[in-house]
């Protein structure tokens, strides 16, 4: 930016930070301040340093480090300014954390500068909307309101209202469909911005997925002594020193103490076009490191997890090992015998439907054990005959959605028992099933249910490793259980989430598998061979006491 024959109003209007500075803008009541915070700076304007327009802009972060409020300001200041004509909308996950932001942050900052931003503000002004200028800051939820052709889920929210800049907030808390739907306000936009950003909550998953296909900045500190750069958020928790004046942050080359002020964003990624910024509390200078050192020791004794210091201290992904399978966990279930080709055993058989049908076919060898010997990725219904009939198949359930009428089909024509399902969230009972030969299943129960089958040892015995069979173990894989907090009554629940490439299609198959077992019980040609006992707790793990 040439600011040299530039004055000083001229630069504000252009630049956010520069505007902050020349009119003493207020956050929390106190004049802004980059001492200390300068990482704050590019994060806070459109462009790079090196000139680079953030069309595509993700800010992978830690809780409390002021990412919130800036972008508060930098999207005032381009309304202010009429940088975005059509238009900024902030998303949030649901409609009670819109009303909670424009009351608590949004509003204050309006409200601490009356004669710098307060008496711009048009008679637009609601909690849902404020116009500065001829430019609308809208606020809205991104919450689903309906299906369309049984799947895609669709919002008004979403679709109407054109803009150039939208700013998807706690990204991690968004319904997927929903995210990609609401690039269609900038459909009109010569501008086309759009930012995600948020803490991550588990790895490969919203805002952390989207770091990872970004230019991957990190704020890169130089040490005055050595010259050398040091990320102190690789670097954790070597990166802090304790000297006899107390901790501070040393640089990994020479040990020198640094100054987060001294750095710059470098991107791992430079030629990527989204722009990503990992930001943690290690930069913010209220930061307490011997506290930070403590709890990243002992989280229990300072009433935190190592999931949530990961989450909110370091802006990083967590998930515990019990939540999650590894590929190794499914390998693990795997016995000596090679894919069947048939069966003359009366089999079940789990179906899940997309492109490709996956089926998941075999039988229980007793009450709390299961044999899976066949899994298939056949691409028409009448391939999904030819297993039925092949695999001697006694029952089946068969994901309902998407394609409801296929499924009905095939179900009438089997002369064995065929059952459409459909997942519940909010479901008490683990399953019901209905005369129509339909079955509703508590999703997260059933989600449980394999991770047990997977996990415990001896309940699931799959085909020897072949090519198939690792395709079916990272599919299993693409789910993680996520404990969420309501964010209008603060409850927690367990639910189970997709990551990486969402392809958890096999996982779903075995969903179903388990369910069809319930209806064939355990067959007669392999009674006589069963010889170990099952306890009330691993049948109840698995959903299947009666």
């Amino acid at each position: 930016m040439d600011v040299q024959s530039q004055k000083p109003e001229e630069i504000a209007a252009i630049d956010a930070p520069y505007w902050m500075h020349l009119y003493k803008i207020l956050i929390d009541g106190k004049p802004f301040d980059l001492n200390g915070r300068r990482y704050q700076q590019e994060i806070m304007r459109a462009e790079t340093a090196d000139g680079k327009f953030k069309h595509n802009e993700v800010i992978r972060k830690a809780a409390q480090i002021g990412i919130t409020i800036i972008k508060v300001a930098e999207t005032t200041h381009g309304a202010l300014y009429g940088i975005y004509p059509q238009g900024i909308i902030i998303y949030f996950p649901n409609q009670s954390a819109v009303e909670m932001f424009s009351k608590d942050r949004f509003k204050p900052f309006v409200d601490d500068n009356p004669d710098t931003i307060g008496k711009y503000m048009g008679k637009t002004d609601s909690v849902y909307i404020k116009r500065f200028g001829k430019t609308n800051i809208r606020f809205f939820g991104g919450s689903a309101t309906k299906k369309i052709a049984g799947t895609k889920k669709d919002s008004m929210a979403v679709r109407q209202t054109p803009a150039d800049w939208i700013i998807l907030d706690e990204r991690d808390m968004f319904d997927p469909d929903m995210a990609a739907q609401v690039n269609q306000r900038l459909a009109n936009s010569k501008i086309w911005r759009r930012t995600d950003m948020g803490t991550p909550t588990i790895p490969d998953h919203g805002v952390d997925l989207l770091y990872k296909k970004s230019t991957q900045g990190r704020w890169h500190i130089m040490c005055e002594s050595c010259k050398k750069h040091t990320c102190v958020e690789t670097e954790f928790p070597g990166c802090i020193k304790k000297s006899d004046v107390g901790y501070f942050l040393k640089c990994s080359h020479c040990g020198d103490r640094l100054d987060t002020n001294n750095g710059e964003w470098i991107a791992d990624y430079p030629k990527r076009d989204a722009v990503g910024y990992w930001p943690s509390q290690l930069l913010n200078p209220n930061c307490k490191l011997e506290l930070v050192l403590k709890q990243y020791t002992d989280p229990e004794a300072y009433d935190t997890t190592e999931g949530e210091f990961q989450r909110t201290v370091l802006g990083l992904p967590h998930i515990d090992s019990e939540d999650e399978l590894q590929e190794s966990d499914v390998y693990a279930c795997c016995g000596r015998d090679g894919m069947a080709l048939d069966s003359k055993i009366g089999c079940a058989m789990g179906v899940d439907v997309g492109k490709e049908l996956h089926a998941v076919i075999g039988f229980r060898k007793d009450r709390g054990r299961y044999q899976v010997i066949k899994v298939a990725r056949v691409l028409d219904w009448g391939k999904l005959h030819d297993l039925a009939r092949d695999f001697n198949i006694k029952a089946d359930v068969i994901d309902a959605a998407p394609e409801y009428h296929r499924a009905r089909e095939f179900q009438k024509a089997e002369k064995h028992a065929v059952y459409l399902c459909n997942y519940s969230e909010t479901q008490r009972q683990f399953d019901v099933w209905t005369p129509d030969n339909m079955v509703k299943v508590n999703r997260t129960e059933i989600f449980d249910a394999t991770h047990c089958m997977v996990k415990d040892p001896g309940i699931l015995t799959i085909p020897r490793c072949n090519e198939e069979i690792k395709i079916f173990a990272h599919q299993m894989t693409r789910s993680v259980r996520v404990l969420e907090t309501d964010l209008r009554t603060g409850s927690k629940i367990y639910r189970y989430r997709r990551r990486g490439d969402k392809e958890d299609h096999y996982r779903n198959a075995l969903n179903y598998f388990l369910l069809a077992c319930k209806k064939i019980g355990i067959p007669q040609e392999i009674k006589a061979n069963n010889k170990r006992p099952v306890t009330q707790d691993m049948t109840y793990k698995l959903g299947i006491a009666k």
